[in-house]
């Protein structure tokens, strides 16, 4: 099939924007669109590219590092030690000068801080 690029493009973005407005995770999303953009353009026969795309990426084990990290993060987080880490480092850096700016780095992002300010 000869789609124009800004048709498909359009497609694509469209098509990314309702799935993450009806609540799918991006993984999903992705996924989606992958399949249904090879299905339009190369028929049913593109199903085994995809799929052989995907079981490529879940051999790899250098793909496993970021959702471990991610889990770490939550488990610190939920377990508290992430603000026991915080309350020792502002302790530790207390004394020295600019020390609020070194161990505030870390959560400058966090809604929080901003309102403790």
């Amino acid at each position: 099939m000869n789609i124009d690029i800004v048709t498909l493009s359009l497609f694509i973005l469209i098509g990314m924007f309702v799935l993450l407005i009806a609540g799918l995770p991006m993984a999903f999303v992705t996924g989606t669109m992958a399949v249904v953009v090879s299905l339009v353009l190369w028929g049913p026969g593109s199903l085994e590219i995809v799929l052989n795309r995907v079981t490529g990426f879940m051999k790899s084990y250098i793909f496993i590092a970021g959702p471990m990290f991610i889990l770490m993060a939550t488990v610190l987080q939920k377990s508290g030690v992430v603000e026991d880490l915080f309350r020792a480092v502002r302790v530790w850096f207390g004394p020295v000068a600019s020390g609020q700016i070194r161990d505030d780095l870390p959560y400058r992002g966090r809604p929080e801080h901003l309102r403790h300010g």
